[in-house]
């Protein structure tokens, strides 16, 4: 059976009923809370819940090491050995074992027998009414285990967000949660509690139902719920201060960076990461300005591709290769005039100096160096000069 794809809010695909020849299925990808919901999908749909209590035997299958791993591949085989006494149909869910990811662990003299048992089970087939789920945050790529699951059973890999898409993917997660939970909000409440909270989906599930008890009766979420209820627990990453200091957004910005230093972000990654983006910024704000590139809000970038003698220091870079986020770059490139982004730049190489060279806080170079970018991107892109 060949390798599907779910994506995060998938149902799972050809999920086959008692009595069709599918019987195991192995489900990877990093989000373990998604990764959760999609198997207890398939187990409702083959053990109802009546039968749950009797049928349904879910094995911790978390290891650190290879003897805690080969103890739960003996166990999971052991399961699938033994008839089921007071259950018509039984379905044996191990769950999180991501030593199937793990280099070392995987490939361990203990493991290999074992794993090797178990494809061969799986090839074999397993006893009429028995079914075996796997979920695990990624599979040894060509393991006789995701063979003998792609083959005999059923591999399905969750797509992790795209970087470019992260907030996207995360506000519309964030609605259908409050939905299911019975609650409204608005557009902009949903923005606030995705930015307290972050894309971690379980922490998502379960601040909203904190939100749900608070609320008791009333079911409109307000914005100030957001701040009285949920807690901060949203860990931000580079290209976060790289947006809202190319928007402008200065008290996003400064947050952001506060946030990341909290996280031992190291400074002077951040000012390179900085120097890159307004690197890029000041490449499309050309290509804007000679009609390269045409920012479209909302849709990929338009126009005909950069030349050659612009688009080589894209090279390597994967990102800068999607027209999303071309796009994205470009509608922020298009805020500037190309005397700001180089001032900009100027900004930027002399706080990395700084930090090298004084004794002024890398905390406080980092704020003045935010407060001057964002002030350029504040500015109307009529005035030409540079500088405050």
């Amino acid at each position: 059976m060949p390798t599907k794809r779910a994506r995060n809010d998938a149902k799972p695909a050809d999920s086959p009923r008692p009595g069709q020849s599918c019987r195991t299925w192995l489900m990877v990808g990093p989000d373990d809370f998604q990764l959760d919901t999609l198997a207890r999908r398939q187990i409702d749909q083959l053990l109802p819940p009546a039968e749950q209590a009797f049928g349904l035997e879910t094995i911790d299958a978390a290891a650190g090491t290879v003897g805690e791993a080969a103890a739960i591949l003996r166990r999971l085989l052991e399961t699938l050995r033994t008839p089921a006494m007071f259950a018509k149909r039984r379905l044996v869910w191990a769950r999180n074992a991501a030593f199937l990811d793990d280099k070392i662990i995987s490939r361990g003299k203990e493991i290999l027998p074992l794993a090797g048992e178990l494809a061969t089970l799986i090839a074999a087939g397993l006893p009429p009414e028995q079914y075996l789920i796997v979920t695990a945050s990624g599979v040894q790529p060509n393991s006789p285990l995701a063979n003998a699951f792609a083959k005999h059973g059923a591999l399905l890999r969750q797509e992790a967000a795209k970087p470019w898409r992260r907030q996207e993917e995360s506000l519309a997660h964030a609605a259908r949660e409050l939905r299911q939970a019975g609650l409204t909000a608005s557009p902009a409440t949903v923005a606030k509690l995705v930015a307290r909270v972050g894309a971690d989906t379980r922490q998502l599930h379960q601040e909203i139902i904190k939100l749900a008890i608070y609320l008791g009766a009333r079911r409109q979420v307000e914005p100030d719920d957001i701040g009285e209820v949920v807690s901060a627990t949203r860990d931000y990453f580079v290209w976060d201060l790289e947006d809202a200091a190319a928007q402008g957004n200065l008290p996003q910005a400064l947050a952001i960076l506060r946030r990341l230093l909290f996280q031992r972000e190291d400074p002077i990654r951040l000012v390179n990461t900085l120097e890159t983006r307004f690197r890029y910024l000041l490449i499309l704000e050309e290509a804007v300005r000679n009609g390269w590139i045409t920012p479209r809000p909302g849709k990929v970038a338009g126009g005909a591709a950069l030349p050659p003698q612009l688009s080589k220091v894209f090279e390597g870079d994967r990102r800068m290769a999607n027209p999303y986020t071309r796009n994205i770059l470009a509608q922020q490139a298009a805020k500037f005039n190309s005397a700001a982004l180089l001032r900009a730049r100027r900004d930027i190489l002399t706080a990395r100096q700084l930090l090298v060279s004084s004794r002024t806080p890398p905390a406080l170079i980092m704020d003045l160096l935010i407060i001057k970018l964002c002030r350029l991107a504040a500015r109307p892109k009529s005035r030409g000069r540079a500088g405050f």
